[in-house]
């Protein structure tokens, strides 16, 4: 009964991942024991880019501006501090809860990681989808 109320209690937390914690991708095994959702796209439009070395960072400031696509998953608490430590939260990157279109049907808030340095300058990836840019330069 115990262990039962403590799993009611456990707080879960919805996380959209669009770049290298995606199924498939090197830092994946950050979110195992976490439930996939689904296929997700964000509401509003945002800018990617992506850093020398491949790595991508969403910007709400930007002149080109595309739906992000990625996956969403459930997390606990632990599951989101080693995402949080990834991504140097909230130095590096920093997590804000935006609408998310989850397999197209249903409208959730999930927490998305931008580039906190919203100045910083890196290659612009229009098309929103990080898979697309593994595609064309790594594979």
């Amino acid at each position: 009964m115990a262990r039962k109320n403590a799993e009611i209690r456990r707080k879960l937390e919805k996380v959209f991942v669009y770049g290298t914690l995606k199924k498939g991708m090197g830092n994946h095994r950050l979110l195992e024991g976490s439930g996939f959702l689904g296929m997700g796209e964000t509401v509003a439009q945002y800018g990617m880019y992506v850093l020398p070395g491949g790595i991508p960072y969403v910007k709400g400031r930007s002149g080109m501006k595309a739906v992000i696509v990625g996956e969403v998953y459930e997390v606990d608490e632990d599951a989101l501090r080693r995402i949080d430590r990834l991504e140097r939260h909230p130095d590096f990157y920093r997590r804000r809860l935006v609408p998310v279109m989850l397999n197209q049907e249903e409208e959730i808030r999930a927490w998305l990681y931008f580039l906190a340095d919203e100045d910083r300058e890196g290659d612009l990836f229009i098309g929103g989808n990080y898979v697309h840019f593994i595609g064309r330069h790594y594979i």
